[in-house]
């Protein structure tokens, strides 16, 4: 599958069924992959300066903002599937790649 390809074993199939659930594996996927890189822009900023240090600001933010999009159609997504149709585990899921991600762009800021 896409996010199988993409991101490796680890997003593999796994028992969801149905087009809106199967709709969650791709966007939560890509959200994760991006504050993967959202992070890799702030180990930038600590190993580097000038404009080494700017490109890694750039491509954190850029990372953030498409992972902000991307979690608002994961946010659609789950609203509209019945609450016994949410796969177990994923609003946990959801909520540690939020975490992770708030840490990071405030990294992003507090280094500005």
């Amino acid at each position: 599958m896409v996010a199988e390809e993409t991101f490796g074993p680890e997003m593999a199939p796994t028992a969801l069924d149905g087009p809106m659930q199967r709709a969650l594996e791709v966007p939560v996927a890509i959200a994760r992959a991006l504050v993967d890189v959202t992070i890799l822009g702030t180990a930038v900023l600590r190993v580097t300066e000038g404009p080494v240090a700017v490109d890694g600001r750039m491509g954190g933010l850029l990372a953030h903002g498409a992972y902000q999009a991307t979690q608002v159609t994961i946010d659609a997504n789950v609203a509209a599937m019945s609450e016994t149709a949410v796969p177990a585990g994923l609003v946990e899921h959801v909520q540690e790649i939020e975490t992770r991600a708030a840490a990071a762009i405030e990294q992003l800021r507090v280094s500005a």
